[in-house]
């Protein structure tokens, strides 16, 4: 028995699922010195299927065992968000269990899973280069898909999911995967804007990756 529910097992399977589907695996691009791709994924798929027995040196029998990237349900997350990746615990958290039956749920959870990626590989990129390529996953994502647009306009990352979606289209379009120059600089700035004044991120800022074995 791995100790989760039943739904959080299901979250997992779900996840997996999401994450080796097609559509996932054919994201691809490279932007500020972040490349995206299907193995980012699938880096995150393995360390969620795998079950890590815990044995110390000297020790003759296996503490309770654990996935490299566990899942947690916490319904007081903060308001703003359907979820968050917790580098220092390698935890995926979502205010609930449903996070797959909704697009903005699938959306976030590609979002939170670059993340992952990044941590999985120890890639310290600078954060918002970390965030605006989780954004501009969810866009390419959407487009493989032909999901809807994530434009809410109530969201104040509004602006950032614009031109996130302006890339992603051109990606689309053409099938070039490296990011202009000057688009992914207004995608950091506009990532910046919005989260330095909530989260105290500087432009300098990197989030602490520290790898995650199993």
């Amino acid at each position: 028995m791995n100790g989760e529910t039943a739904a959080v097992t299901a979250l997992r399977e779900g996840i997996i699922s999401l994450l080796e589907s097609p559509a996932v695996q054919a994201i691809s691009f490279q932007m500020g010195g972040v490349a995206v791709d299907g193995d980012s994924f699938q880096q995150v798929a393995l360390r969620m299927r795998f079950w890590q027995h815990v044995r110390q040196p000297g020790e003759t029998r296996d503490r309770p065992g654990r996935y490299p990237i566990r899942i947690r349900i916490n319904p007081h997350l903060d308001s703003r968000v359907l979820g968050a990746y917790n580098q220092h615990t390698n935890t995926l958290v979502f205010r609930n269990a449903n996070a797959l039956t909704t697009t903005d749920g699938r959306y976030t959870v590609i979002h939170e899973c670059v993340h992952a990626a990044s941590d999985a590989l120890r890639l310290r990129h600078l954060a918002f280069w970390d965030e605006a390529a989780a954004y501009l996953a969810e866009h390419v994502y959407q487009f493989n898909v032909n999901l809807i647009s994530i434009t809410d306009a109530s969201r104040p990352s509004v602006h950032i999911h614009r031109l996130a979606s302006n890339i992603a289209s051109s990606i689309s379009s053409t099938g070039n995967t490296t990011v202009e120059s000057g688009d992914a600089q207004r995608l950091f700035d506009e990532v910046a804007r919005v989260y330095r004044p909530v989260t105290g991120t500087t432009r300098t800022s990197r989030y602490d990756y520290d790898g995650i074995e199993f």
